[in-house]
């Protein structure tokens, strides 16, 4: 449905440019046909009918101007509804990407005789480590972002290794691509940022918020308040923490969304 509403949006504007360009020919070419029709004064003479036949040519040129505008809005139009094509189809090769990342975080196991924790149970496991942190920090004691950065960075690099990094580059990759492209309307963009958060789990968007406190994940934290990954967290001790360092936009959801 919000993919029909955002087609239907920029299918009404390109619908409204041409309808005001035609209007606003129209009433000119009414006000020319008004004016040599009250204020002209026509003898029939080979001199007057000339003199009356040159005053077409401000209108030529008018409806040239007019057509070469309409070339020149055709062409942007068709422009841009092919980047919104080859955007769509590469953020969507993005996202398989991002699941098949998912799937390759691994966790390794200290002893011999333990398997690896892989995949999604890897995330669960690095989730439930920060929720127990949060969970038994009393919520009086202020703790800097720059210690939750680092407990999370060594709950997450087991035997000296982070591979959760190329699954948060992809994302943080997607979400700026979506923030900074110029054709995109604000529209589109919610509706790429909601896929991207709907295909998160709920452990998922609890790293998210860790990951955005770190100071590797350079201006990540800003996209998740543009974004609003946020918004499904539900556990109130990562509410709690996470609260002390974004913004209220990263909790929330918009209207009708």
């Amino acid at each position: 449905m919000t993919d029909l509403i955002s087609l239907s949006l920029v299918s009404w504007m390109s619908r409204t440019t041409i309808n005001v360009l035609m209007f606003s020919v129209g009433i000119i070419f009414g006000g020319w046909v008004i004016y040599v029709m009250v204020r002209a004064t026509i003898t029939w003479d080979v001199h007057s009918i000339g003199e009356f036949g040159d005053s077409f040519g401000v209108l030529n040129a008018l409806f040239a101007a007019g057509a070469f505008i309409a070339v020149l809005f055709s062409l942007k139009s068709q422009s841009d509804e092919l980047h919104r094509q080859r955007f769509e189809a590469s953020y969507f090769e993005l996202l398989a990407l991002l699941r098949e990342l998912r799937k390759q975080a691994v966790i390794f196991q200290p002893g011999a005789y333990q398997p690896d924790v892989r995949g999604e149970a890897a995330i669960i496991k690095i989730y439930n480590a920060m929720h127990v942190m949060a969970k038994q920090i009393a919520p009086q004691r202020k703790v800097e972002k720059e210690q939750w950065a680092n407990w999370y960075d060594q709950t997450c690099q087991f035997d000296g290794s982070n591979t959760l990094g190329p699954y948060f580059r992809v994302m943080y990759s997607m979400l700026q691509r979506v923030s900074e492209d110029k054709i995109l309307t604000s529209a589109e963009k919610v509706r790429y940022g909601n896929l991207l958060r709907g295909q998160l789990s709920t452990y998922e968007i609890g790293i998210v918020g860790w990951n955005g406190l770190t100071d590797g994940s350079n201006d990540f934290a800003k996209y998740v308040e543009e974004f609003r990954l946020l918004k499904y967290l539900n556990d109130p001790d990562l509410r709690g923490v996470f609260g002390q360092y974004y913004q209220p936009p990263a909790f929330e959801g918009r209207p009708n969304k």
